[in-house]
């Protein structure tokens, strides 16, 4: 799970604040819609923070971002969530 979520935020941050300063507050955003995201299953959490051109890895593997088959598109329930925000 670690190394998903790491790859989704890289993902998520990359694409949708490529052209904005990477501040707390976008970390945070990012953060805090990718877990909503994860944990209902439903992708409607990222769409602020998505550009239309993310990539998704999932097991190694670049997968559509909305495809049914992902752990994305199935909800998990999140035992723990510990989140540090580094802009540097």
């Amino acid at each position: 799970m670690r190394q998903l979520m790491t790859i989704i935020l890289g993902a998520v941050l990359g694409a949708g604040t490529a052209s904005a300063a990477c501040n707390e507050a976008a970390l945070r955003l990012a953060t805090d819609r990718y877990v909503a995201s994860q944990s209902t299953g439903s992708l409607q959490w990222l769409g602020k923070v998505l550009s239309n051109g993310t990539a998704y890895l999932e097991n190694g593997k670049i997968l559509g971002i909305r495809a049914s088959n992902t752990s994305l598109a199935s909800g998990m329930a999140i035992d723990h969530q510990h989140s540090i925000y580094d802009t540097t």
